[in-house]
């Protein structure tokens, strides 16, 4: 086997270098000095929304296919993003099923052979079946083509054959900034992503799914002897924690286990999550007999012919120091039937299978070197990354791609221009030739890479003063008791609310805080989702009717020219103005309401459409009825026809979505009508 794996040195030495090393010392050396890792309560999310699930079954479903049809399809009830199938335990163990997936029925991907998951080997399957293994797809779908074939490759029957699939993608995400990851230097308790944290369903553990049932797999505990490393054999560089609710869904509900196999996990940015309930020296279910007298630790993605990335490499270097801080990284003894099993091995150590893909096992005797010299502590600690969560950098070279994710494959978000400034969110993250840092901006969110950033004069740069008055340009804004994206959420502001700045800038987690005064609370919210409040040097004040002054005019859900449109008025609309302008992209924006809706709209194209009493007036295009009152429902006094004169006597109200006016005309007596219809004579 050993002749068919990359060399050693091209590949393993080349990620494991020093700064990583560096990363997972420093961040043992902290959690060392603290004594623990860090727990959190686990609790029970309800039914509402979650993980999803649903199976299709062959037999009950005789009719979508003909009997000899070799490839057979079958559509799932909702887009799922993994899948596995599984048949009766009196199935040839060693059959395989070809499946591929598409959204629409049309376009599929490239088949995929699934066989039996003995890589995963926690307790007892239930009803004694046999499971395949579960495949995390890179995007979702909805349809399943699929062929069941024997060892050889021929076509094959598989008794009760069927297949669950999974949508794990309502629940915390990265995007959330659950925590920092494990290669970062750091004096808190160590950086473990809790089950809360990560969205498990404790109620999984559970017979029939209620907390006052027993425990399905109660947790037993042997004294960790051995490290044993997994790769999950899943989408490199998706969403983690997507990845581990689906894992976790299909080991506790589906193979009937009652939790996770795994004792941790690690993600590609060098997160930590906790697996099996528990805590230290829990037997997990992750190598059949192996599982007792080891913590099994999943690398997340797939590892056969993909590096895992440098922060991937730290992270896994930190827990396996951690959780082998007792033992000798590069000694063997005996384990179960086996005399000389290393005290940091493979998955395929234990049995003879890819686990944990070849790039990742080649590098496991690195990855024992890196952990001896982290429990030694003898790295040298003046090696530091190019940049800092918070760091304030700039772009020294035109036109550098801003990307959804750190990589050339991942999907250019834009162009930025020399000199765009940001402030350094994550990072970094070493992917093929380049490592990249998260960077946000007026410009966006989003990855660059390493060298087209410099390094800036620190410190948050202020865009507000105390005192000034802000406005929300966002949906929605989490307003936090401190500075911080793990601080607690005390309100949730949205677009147009208004609040007084009375301390900040701090700079946390790569974003400029101010504290507001809001009538919602007093708390600490991120810049980049609030706007300046201009003084009254506005054209339009607060209850000024207005009319629109093109000849369409988008209505915004927020003070941007980026926002989404929620109408495109046309000319004449009438609206109201609800409270003072705000500066942004170059235009003066007024929050409006009218019979489209409210929204945002620029003061540039609107123009004075309120009429007050005594101005002379005519109704405009067509006939315009005369109200007792102002509003829809009031009964109509009169008619009255097209270019009719009137004198505006009070007004205006508003109503049922319009600016409405009391008139008086000799022709059709006195009453209230829609201004959006009056022209001043």
């Amino acid at each position: 086997m050993t002749g068919l794996l990359p060399d050693r040195c091209s590949t393993a030495n080349r990620l494991l270098d020093r700064r990583v090393i560096l990363k997972a010392s420093a961040s043992f050396g902290a959690m060392a000095a603290l004594g623990g890792v860090a727990r959190h309560a686990a609790f029970a999310q309800d039914n509402a929304g979650g993980t999803i699930a649903g199976k299709w079954v062959e037999e009950e479903n005789v009719g979508a296919f003909g009997v000899a049809s070799e490839t057979r399809l079958f559509q799932a009830d909702f887009p799922f993003y993994a899948i596995a199938p599984h048949w009766g335990g009196d199935g040839d163990p060693s059959a395989l099923v070809e499946m591929q997936f598409s959204a629409d029925g049309e376009s599929w991907t490239e088949p995929l052979a699934v066989g039996v998951a003995h890589e995963d080997a926690g307790p007892s399957d239930r009803e004694g079946r046999n499971f395949g293994r579960l495949t995390v797809l890179e995007s979702g779908a909805n349809y399943v083509q699929y062929r069941p074939l024997d060892a050889s490759g021929a076509p094959a029957s598989l008794p009760t054959l069927a297949f669950t699939y999974i949508d794990a993608t309502d629940g915390p995400s990265m995007d959330d900034q659950f925590s920092v990851a494990a290669v970062s230097p750091t004096t808190e308790p160590p950086p473990i992503i809790s089950r809360e944290a990560w969205g498990a369903n404790e109620r999984y553990r559970h017979e029939d799914k209620k907390l006052s049932k027993p425990i399905i797999w109660p947790p037993e505990y042997q004294r960790v002897e051995h490290v044993i490393i997994h790769h999950s054999a899943t989408p490199n560089f998706q969403d983690p924690m997507t990845t581990v609710r689906s894992i976790y869904y299909y080991h506790a509900v589906e193979r009937g286990w009652g939790d996770i196999g795994y004792n941790y996990l690690v993600d590609w940015q060098g997160n930590v999550y906790e697996g099996r309930v528990g805590g230290d020296d829990v037997i997990g279910g992750h190598a059949y007999e192996y599982a007792n007298g080891s913590s099994g630790i999943c690398t997340i993605g797939n590892f056969m012919k993909v590096e895992p990335t440098a922060e991937a490499l730290a992270g896994l270097i930190w827990i396996t120091a951690w959780v082998g801080r007792n033992l000798d990284p590069h000694g063997v003894a005996p384990f179960h039937e086996q005399p000389r099993f290393p005290s940091i091995a493979g998955h395929r150590d234990c049995y003879p299978q890819g686990c944990p893909g070849d790039m990742l096992y080649v590098a496991l005797e690195d990855i024992r070197d890196a952990v001896a010299q982290v429990l030694s502590y003898r790295v040298d600690s003046d090696s530091n990354p190019t940049f800092s969560d918070g760091d304030q950098v700039r772009i020294i070279i035109d036109e550098t791609n801003l990307r959804s994710g750190p990589g050339t494959t991942f999907s250019v978000l834009r162009e930025l221009p020399y000199d765009s400034r940001f402030t350094v969110n994550d990072g970094p993250v070493s992917n093929g030739d380049y490592t990249w840092y998260k960077v946000t901006g007026e410009l966006g969110l989003g990855w660059c890479v390493e060298s087209n950033l410099e390094r800036t004069s620190g410190g948050a740069s202020p865009e507000f003063q105390v005192g000034d008055t802000v406005v929300v340009d966002t949906d929605v804004l989490n307003m936090r008791s401190s500075p911080g994206t793990f601080a607690a959420v005390i309100a949730q502001l949205v677009t147009g609310d208004v609040g007084t700045v009375v301390d900040g800038p701090d700079l946390s987690d790569g974003y400029n805080w101010y504290r507001l005064e809001t009538d919602d609370g007093t708390g600490w919210c991120v810049s980049d989702y609030l706007a300046l409040v201009e003084g009254p040097t506005g054209r339009f004040q607060t209850g000024d009717i207005v009319r629109v002054d093109t000849d369409w005019l988008r209505l915004r859900r927020s003070a941007s020219i980026s926002a989404s449109t929620v109408a495109s008025m046309p000319f004449g609309t009438q609206l109201e103005v609800n409270r003072s302008p705000v500066s942004a992209d170059g235009f003066t924006w007024y929050s409006v309401s009218g019979e489209y809706g409210t929204g945002w709209c620029a003061g540039e194209f609107l123009t004075g459409g309120g009429f007050s009493p005594g101005d002379d007036v005519h109704v405009v295009d067509g006939a315009l009825n005369l109200r007792s009152g102002p509003g829809t429902g009031r009964s109509i006094v009169a008619v009255m026809a097209d270019g009719a004169s009137l004198t505006v006597t009070d007004g205006p109200r508003n109503a049922d979505g319009y600016a409405w006016y009391e008139v008086t005309g000799n022709r059709y007596g006195d009453g209230w009508c829609v201004g959006q219809y009056l022209e001043r004579d």
